[in-house]
Protein backbone atom coordinates (compact mmCIF):
# COMPACT_ATOMS: atom_id res chain seq x y z
CA UNK A 1 0.00 0.00 0.00
CA UNK A 2 0.78 3.72 -0.71
CA UNK A 3 3.00 5.39 2.22
CA UNK A 4 1.04 7.83 4.02
CA UNK A 5 2.05 11.59 4.61
CA UNK A 6 2.26 12.17 1.00
CA UNK A 7 1.86 15.55 -0.45
CA UNK A 8 1.20 16.51 -3.92
CA UNK A 9 3.46 18.12 -6.16
CA UNK A 10 1.99 19.61 -9.75
CA UNK A 11 4.80 19.75 -12.70
CA UNK A 12 3.13 22.37 -15.69
CA UNK A 13 4.41 21.58 -19.08
CA UNK A 14 4.97 24.60 -21.22
CA UNK A 15 4.10 23.03 -24.60
CA UNK A 16 3.25 24.14 -27.41
CA UNK A 17 0.53 21.90 -28.36
CA UNK A 18 0.61 19.03 -25.84
CA UNK A 19 -0.89 15.73 -27.66
CA UNK A 20 -2.15 13.41 -25.32
CA UNK A 21 -2.36 10.45 -27.68
CA UNK A 22 1.74 10.92 -27.84
CA UNK A 23 2.27 10.90 -24.29
CA UNK A 24 0.55 7.92 -23.48
CA UNK A 25 2.20 5.91 -26.37
CA UNK A 26 4.78 4.20 -24.59
CA UNK A 27 2.35 3.80 -21.69
CA UNK A 28 -0.12 1.92 -23.66
CA UNK A 29 1.51 -1.22 -23.37
CA UNK A 30 1.70 -1.66 -19.65
CA UNK A 31 -0.83 -3.14 -17.39
CA UNK A 32 -3.62 -1.03 -15.87
CA UNK A 33 -2.25 2.10 -18.08
CA UNK A 34 -5.38 4.40 -18.39
CA UNK A 35 -6.54 7.05 -21.02
CA UNK A 36 -9.46 8.80 -20.50
CA UNK A 37 -9.65 11.38 -23.88
CA UNK A 38 -11.58 14.18 -24.27
CA UNK A 39 -11.38 13.28 -27.90
CA UNK A 40 -13.83 15.81 -29.55
CA UNK A 41 -12.71 19.55 -30.12
CA UNK A 42 -14.96 22.41 -29.58
CA UNK A 43 -17.09 20.13 -27.28
CA UNK A 44 -18.06 21.91 -23.81
CA UNK A 45 -17.81 18.55 -22.17
CA UNK A 46 -14.97 17.43 -23.62
CA UNK A 47 -12.34 19.44 -21.80
CA UNK A 48 -9.82 17.01 -20.60
CA UNK A 49 -7.91 14.36 -20.89
CA UNK A 50 -6.20 12.19 -18.18
CA UNK A 51 -3.14 9.46 -18.21
CA UNK A 52 -2.77 7.38 -15.64
CA UNK A 53 -0.19 4.43 -15.07
CA UNK A 54 1.42 2.34 -12.50
CA UNK A 55 -1.37 2.35 -9.88
CA UNK A 56 0.04 1.14 -6.55
CA UNK A 57 -2.76 -0.98 -5.90
CA UNK A 58 -5.45 -3.04 -8.23
CA UNK A 59 -8.76 -4.43 -7.15
CA UNK A 60 -10.48 -7.17 -9.56
CA UNK A 61 -13.51 -8.87 -8.73
CA UNK A 62 -15.24 -12.52 -10.82
CA UNK A 63 -18.17 -13.16 -9.64
CA UNK A 64 -18.25 -12.05 -5.76
CA UNK A 65 -14.53 -12.97 -5.24
CA UNK A 66 -12.02 -10.03 -4.99
CA UNK A 67 -8.32 -9.74 -5.45
CA UNK A 68 -6.32 -7.07 -4.01
CA UNK A 69 -2.85 -6.83 -5.51
CA UNK A 70 0.14 -4.19 -4.28
CA UNK A 71 4.09 -4.19 -3.69
CA UNK A 72 3.18 -5.85 -0.06
CA UNK A 73 0.61 -8.27 -0.40
CA UNK A 74 -1.91 -10.11 -2.99
CA UNK A 75 -4.79 -11.75 -1.91
CA UNK A 76 -8.31 -13.04 -2.58
CA UNK A 77 -11.55 -13.06 -0.47
CA UNK A 78 -14.79 -13.16 -0.93
CA UNK A 79 -16.31 -9.57 -0.29
CA UNK A 80 -18.39 -6.89 -1.10
CA UNK A 81 -16.43 -5.44 -4.17
CA UNK A 82 -17.82 -1.74 -3.71
CA UNK A 83 -17.19 -1.79 -0.21
CA UNK A 84 -13.45 -3.05 -0.67
CA UNK A 85 -12.93 -0.26 -3.21
CA UNK A 86 -14.07 2.69 -0.47
CA UNK A 87 -11.95 1.18 1.97
CA UNK A 88 -9.09 0.55 0.03
CA UNK A 89 -9.41 4.36 -1.38
CA UNK A 90 -10.05 5.81 2.16
CA UNK A 91 -6.34 4.97 3.21
CA UNK A 92 -4.87 7.18 1.39
CA UNK A 93 -7.66 9.58 -0.47
CA UNK A 94 -8.82 10.85 2.74
CA UNK A 95 -6.26 12.92 3.76
CA UNK A 96 -6.03 15.03 0.06
CA UNK A 97 -8.37 17.42 -0.65
CA UNK A 98 -8.30 19.03 -4.16
CA UNK A 99 -8.95 22.73 -4.56
CA UNK A 100 -11.74 23.34 -6.91
CA UNK A 101 -9.48 24.51 -9.18
CA UNK A 102 -8.14 21.56 -10.08
CA UNK A 103 -9.37 19.08 -12.30
CA UNK A 104 -11.98 16.85 -11.79
CA UNK A 105 -9.19 13.40 -11.45
CA UNK A 106 -5.74 13.90 -10.08
CA UNK A 107 -5.54 10.65 -8.59
CA UNK A 108 -7.80 7.92 -6.84
CA UNK A 109 -9.55 4.81 -7.90
CA UNK A 110 -9.83 4.40 -11.88
CA UNK A 111 -11.00 2.08 -13.89
CA UNK A 112 -13.57 -0.95 -15.04
CA UNK A 113 -16.91 -1.67 -13.61
CA UNK A 114 -18.75 -4.31 -16.13
CA UNK A 115 -22.61 -5.12 -16.80
CA UNK A 116 -22.15 -8.62 -14.61
CA UNK A 117 -21.42 -6.04 -11.31
CA UNK A 118 -24.84 -5.93 -10.81
CA UNK A 119 -25.62 -9.38 -10.36
CA UNK A 120 -23.94 -8.98 -6.54
CA UNK A 121 -26.86 -6.14 -6.57
CA UNK A 122 -29.65 -7.97 -8.06
CA UNK A 123 -31.39 -11.06 -8.14
CA UNK A 124 -30.73 -11.60 -12.33
CA UNK A 125 -30.94 -14.61 -14.64
CA UNK A 126 -27.58 -16.62 -15.12
CA UNK A 127 -27.17 -15.94 -18.20
CA UNK A 128 -23.80 -14.49 -18.45
CA UNK A 129 -21.76 -15.06 -21.36
CA UNK A 130 -18.55 -13.04 -20.77
CA UNK A 131 -14.94 -14.26 -19.18
CA UNK A 132 -14.26 -10.90 -18.03
CA UNK A 133 -13.66 -9.81 -14.82
CA UNK A 134 -16.65 -7.93 -13.26
CA UNK A 135 -14.57 -4.70 -12.28
CA UNK A 136 -10.63 -3.93 -12.28
CA UNK A 137 -9.54 -1.02 -10.60
CA UNK A 138 -6.41 0.98 -10.28
CA UNK A 139 -5.46 3.13 -7.20
CA UNK A 140 -3.39 5.83 -9.18
CA UNK A 141 -1.16 8.69 -7.14
CA UNK A 142 0.36 9.48 -11.02
CA UNK A 143 -2.36 11.61 -13.40
CA UNK A 144 -0.96 13.59 -16.87
CA UNK A 145 -3.38 16.08 -17.06
CA UNK A 146 -4.66 17.94 -20.62
CA UNK A 147 -6.86 20.62 -20.57
CA UNK A 148 -7.90 21.46 -23.88
CA UNK A 149 -9.41 24.60 -23.31
CA UNK A 150 -6.08 26.16 -22.04
CA UNK A 151 -3.70 24.23 -24.27
CA UNK A 152 -2.03 23.16 -21.19
CA UNK A 153 -0.41 19.69 -19.31
CA UNK A 154 0.02 19.50 -15.79
CA UNK A 155 1.58 16.10 -14.21
CA UNK A 156 0.19 15.45 -10.52
CA UNK A 157 2.58 13.44 -7.98
CA UNK A 158 1.41 12.15 -4.52
CA UNK A 159 4.63 11.66 -3.17
CA UNK A 160 6.38 11.23 0.31
CA UNK A 161 8.99 13.97 -0.92
CA UNK A 162 10.27 16.03 -3.60
CA UNK A 163 13.15 13.67 -4.59
CA UNK A 164 10.03 10.76 -5.23
CA UNK A 165 7.99 12.62 -7.25
CA UNK A 166 10.99 14.25 -9.47
CA UNK A 167 11.57 10.51 -9.86
CA UNK A 168 8.41 9.77 -10.76
CA UNK A 169 8.63 12.65 -13.14
CA UNK A 170 12.04 12.10 -14.78
CA UNK A 171 10.98 8.55 -15.50
CA UNK A 172 7.82 9.67 -17.42
CA UNK A 173 9.93 12.07 -19.39
CA UNK A 174 12.23 9.78 -20.14
CA UNK A 175 9.88 7.17 -21.70
CA UNK A 176 8.44 9.90 -23.77
CA UNK A 177 11.33 11.16 -25.09
CA UNK A 178 12.71 7.62 -25.91
CA UNK A 179 9.96 6.01 -27.67
CA UNK A 180 9.45 5.75 -31.50
CA UNK A 181 6.70 5.85 -33.37
CA UNK A 182 5.01 2.64 -34.68
CA UNK A 183 4.52 2.24 -38.33
CA UNK A 184 1.20 2.49 -39.11
CA UNK A 185 -1.13 -1.01 -39.19
CA UNK A 186 -3.89 -2.01 -41.16
CA UNK A 187 -7.05 -2.37 -39.51
CA UNK A 188 -9.62 -2.82 -42.19
CA UNK A 189 -8.92 -6.32 -42.95
CA UNK A 190 -10.22 -7.41 -39.86
CA UNK A 191 -12.87 -10.10 -40.34
CA UNK A 192 -15.48 -9.01 -37.54
CA UNK A 193 -18.69 -11.34 -37.68
CA UNK A 194 -21.40 -12.25 -34.94
CA UNK A 195 -23.74 -14.91 -34.34
CA UNK A 196 -26.88 -12.63 -34.28
CA UNK A 197 -28.15 -12.36 -37.95
CA UNK A 198 -28.91 -8.60 -39.60
CA UNK A 199 -32.38 -9.82 -39.74
CA UNK A 200 -32.77 -11.22 -36.36
CA UNK A 201 -31.67 -8.12 -35.29
CA UNK A 202 -34.01 -5.69 -36.81
CA UNK A 203 -37.12 -8.12 -35.59
CA UNK A 204 -35.50 -7.55 -31.89
CA UNK A 205 -35.77 -3.75 -33.06
CA UNK A 206 -39.22 -4.18 -33.59
CA UNK A 207 -40.52 -6.20 -30.63
CA UNK A 208 -39.48 -3.29 -28.83
CA UNK A 209 -41.11 -0.91 -30.51
CA UNK A 210 -44.23 -2.97 -29.92
CA UNK A 211 -43.43 -2.37 -26.52
CA UNK A 212 -42.98 1.10 -26.08
CA UNK A 213 -46.17 1.30 -28.77
CA UNK A 214 -48.07 -1.08 -25.71
CA UNK A 215 -46.84 1.05 -22.81
CA UNK A 216 -45.28 -2.01 -21.52
CA UNK A 217 -41.63 0.03 -21.74
CA UNK A 218 -40.28 3.54 -22.39
CA UNK A 219 -36.63 2.82 -23.31
CA UNK A 220 -35.13 -0.67 -24.26
CA UNK A 221 -30.84 -1.15 -24.81
CA UNK A 222 -30.00 -3.29 -27.67
CA UNK A 223 -26.67 -5.07 -28.62
CA UNK A 224 -25.22 -7.51 -29.97
CA UNK A 225 -21.57 -8.88 -30.04
CA UNK A 226 -18.80 -8.97 -32.43
CA UNK A 227 -15.58 -10.58 -32.64
CA UNK A 228 -12.49 -11.62 -34.34
CA UNK A 229 -9.18 -13.27 -34.39
CA UNK A 230 -6.62 -10.51 -33.52
CA UNK A 231 -4.66 -10.46 -36.59
CA UNK A 232 -0.64 -11.17 -36.58
CA UNK A 233 1.19 -7.82 -35.06
CA UNK A 234 -1.59 -6.24 -34.41
CA UNK A 235 -1.25 -3.22 -32.29
CA UNK A 236 -4.57 -2.65 -30.08
CA UNK A 237 -3.06 0.99 -29.28
CA UNK A 238 -3.22 2.06 -33.00
CA UNK A 239 -6.20 0.21 -33.45
CA UNK A 240 -8.13 2.72 -30.94
CA UNK A 241 -5.96 5.64 -32.42
CA UNK A 242 -8.27 4.65 -35.65
CA UNK A 243 -11.32 4.17 -33.35
CA UNK A 244 -11.14 7.77 -32.35
CA UNK A 245 -10.24 9.70 -35.60
CA UNK A 246 -13.18 8.17 -37.55
CA UNK A 247 -15.72 8.50 -34.27
CA UNK A 248 -14.29 11.54 -32.18
CA UNK A 249 -16.48 11.48 -28.99
CA UNK A 250 -15.84 13.50 -25.77
CA UNK A 251 -15.74 10.64 -23.56
CA UNK A 252 -13.43 8.24 -25.52
CA UNK A 253 -11.27 5.39 -23.35
CA UNK A 254 -8.36 3.11 -23.96
CA UNK A 255 -7.54 0.94 -20.80
CA UNK A 256 -5.10 -2.00 -20.73
CA UNK A 257 -6.00 -4.43 -17.90
CA UNK A 258 -3.35 -6.83 -18.81
CA UNK A 259 -5.47 -9.81 -20.04
CA UNK A 260 -8.40 -7.56 -21.04
CA UNK A 261 -8.02 -4.02 -23.13
CA UNK A 262 -10.87 -2.07 -23.47
CA UNK A 263 -11.74 0.64 -25.88
CA UNK A 264 -14.33 3.02 -26.19
CA UNK A 265 -15.70 6.22 -28.02
CA UNK A 266 -18.54 7.37 -26.34
CA UNK A 267 -20.56 10.85 -26.86
CA UNK A 268 -22.15 10.39 -23.22
CA UNK A 269 -21.58 10.64 -19.69
CA UNK A 270 -23.56 8.60 -17.13
CA UNK A 271 -22.98 10.17 -14.49
CA UNK A 272 -20.84 13.22 -12.46
CA UNK A 273 -20.63 14.17 -8.71
CA UNK A 274 -19.31 17.08 -7.75
CA UNK A 275 -19.51 18.10 -4.23
CA UNK A 276 -22.59 16.04 -3.47
CA UNK A 277 -24.49 16.83 -6.64
CA UNK A 278 -25.27 14.29 -8.89
CA UNK A 279 -25.68 15.30 -12.75
CA UNK A 280 -26.70 12.95 -15.28
CA UNK A 281 -26.77 13.65 -19.27
CA UNK A 282 -28.38 10.58 -21.04
CA UNK A 283 -28.80 10.68 -24.74
CA UNK A 284 -31.09 7.84 -25.69
CA UNK A 285 -34.57 7.74 -24.48
CA UNK A 286 -34.56 11.44 -24.36
CA UNK A 287 -36.17 13.96 -25.98
CA UNK A 288 -35.28 17.79 -26.26
CA UNK A 289 -37.45 20.13 -23.47
CA UNK A 290 -39.51 22.72 -26.27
Amino acid sequence: MVSYGQTRHVFVYDWEEPDATKCFAPLAHQPYSLFFDGNRPGHPLSRYSYLCWHPFETIESKDGRVTVSNMENHFTYAADVFQVVRERLSLWAEQIKSPKSFPFFHGGAAGFFGYDLARGIEKLPSNKTSSSPDLCIGLYNKVLVFDHHKNTASLMIHAVNEDEAQSHKKNLESWIKSHKEKPNINTSDIDWHTDVSDDYFLKNIQKVINYIYAGDIFQANLSRRFSTTRPKNFDPYHHYLCLRLCNPAPFSAYMNFGGMILSSSSPERFLKIRDRVVETRPIKGTLSDS
